[in-house]
């Protein structure tokens, strides 16, 4: 197997997330869209600082229950202490939320109760709304004007080194990924490890394109936007609306499209390495969030989350938020993780039969400890297991993984 050897390797052969780790170990790493292929550092990156925190050259699992030993691994789903079903108490921030305002509701009681002094998360540039960047909120009203999913490429750890010159304390809210790399970056630096209050992450099924959403946009808007006024991908309802306005060849044009039309399209543009993620459920967050899938969305529900509390840190600030009236918690179920995301199950299995097809095909290839992978191949159906192998070599040829991906020098 090959593995990576530095971050412009792990650039270069389609192994990186964008999160943005790299950018916060080595001050000389700075994070560029590469074409509309994905947020990709742009230096040589070849200081070993850089690779020893990125997410996607290797994850180990073992790290996470060194300082947590009452959490439970579960093979599937990572260390488990709770899971809960829930909601923000405040209707207006449930409805503006995706999928019951949770994150939201966290994020400004971490501020109002004075536990942290900010909350570092991405929001939609102001020049570009397609464009995703990093933001340190220091306010409610700021968090509350963030709520909402982004199916976007985002890089929140490249904002985490000028957050922490200007705040003594942090929640951090990120993708999975993203949660994966603040680890590995507290693991390796003292400050980050200290100031970093509580680390917020949620359930995600891979990063859509630059490209993939611009493209998305100028065809729902019948041309390309110059400028896009607003882009918005969910929320005001559950699971809300993907809504896009703009003016196009002078005439102001608006567009709407429900969740499973925006994201049956966006979807199709992932970058490569999500479709190899052990870790789709924030595994490497204080606490998890999701959408409750196990209830069919029918326009009048507003809508609940899935709620993983997976360190001990985590616990007490969700039992402070719920004793403070500020998020409501419908039922504790340690089930229904399964029940609300069963289709990661799957994922996970077709995970070792794609690796497989990577080894074969002599590509560098992320190290992935302790994620029992094989356990959930053998359980998928003949078809699936054959898939998940000859479909990737298929891929390797038509998404050309076998060659450098076009960066920015």
């Amino acid at each position: 197997m090959k593995k990576f050897a530095s971050i412009s390797e792990v650039a270069d052969y389609h192994g990186c997330t964008g999160c943005g780790a790299c950018s916060y170990a080595d001050s000389s790493v700075s994070m560029k869209d590469d074409h509309g292929n994905g947020l990709r550092p742009t230096s040589e990156g070849s200081s070993s600082s850089a690779l020893a925190v990125c997410p996607g050259a290797e994850l180990d699992r073992s790290s996470l229950i060194a300082s947590d030993s009452d959490a439970e691994m579960d093979p599937m789903w990572g260390p488990v202490l709770a899971v809960y079903e829930g909601y923000a108490s405040d209707n207006s921030v449930r409805s503006n939320g995706s999928s019951g305002g949770m994150i939201t509701a966290l994020s400004r009681y971490a501020l109002e109760s004075g536990a942290v002094e900010g909350v570092l998360h991405t929001v939609g540039s102001p020049a570009d709304p397609s464009v995703t960047t990093p933001k340190l909120s220091r306010s409610t009203e700021e968090v509350l004007a963030a709520s909402g999913s982004r199916y976007a490429v985002s890089s929140p750890l490249s904002g985490l080194a000028a957050a922490l010159d200007q705040v003594d304390s942090l929640l951090f809210v990120g993708k999975p990924c993203d949660a994966a790399g603040l680890h590995k970056i507290s693991q390796q630096d003292e400050i980050a490890r200290n100031s970093i209050g509580l680390s917020l992450s949620f359930f995600c099924a891979g990063t859509p394109s630059t490209s993939g959403n611009k493209q998305y946009i100028e065809n729902q808007l019948g041309g390309k936007p110059e400028p896009l006024h607003s882009l918005k991908y969910r929320g005001e309802g559950w699971p809300g609306l993907w809504e896009a306005s703009g003016t196009v060849s002078g005439k102001q044009a608006s567009a709407t499209a429900t969740y499973a039309e925006s994201w049956g399209k966006l979807q199709a543009s992932r970058q490569w390495r999500c479709y190899i993620c052990p870790d789709h459920s924030g595994e490497y967050a204080d606490i998890a969030l999701g959408d409750a899938w196990y209830k069919t969305p029918d326009g009048v529900n507003p809508g609940s989350s899935l709620i993983v509390v997976r360190t001990e840190r985590g616990k007490r600030f969700l039992e402070s938020a719920v004793s403070a009236g500020v998020v409501t918690l419908v039922k504790e179920d340690r089930t229904l993780i399964d029940q609300c995301q069963s289709y990661l199950v799957d994922s996970r299995g077709e995970l070792w039969g794609r690796l497989l097809a990577m080894k074969v095909a002599m590509l560098r290839t992320p190290v992935f400890k302790g994620y029992p992978t094989f356990r959930f191949w053998i359980k998928l159906n003949a078809k699936r297991k054959v898939g998940s192998v000859l479909g990737t070599l298929k891929r390797v040829f038509r998404k050309k993984l076998y060659a450098n991906e076009v960066r920015l020098k």
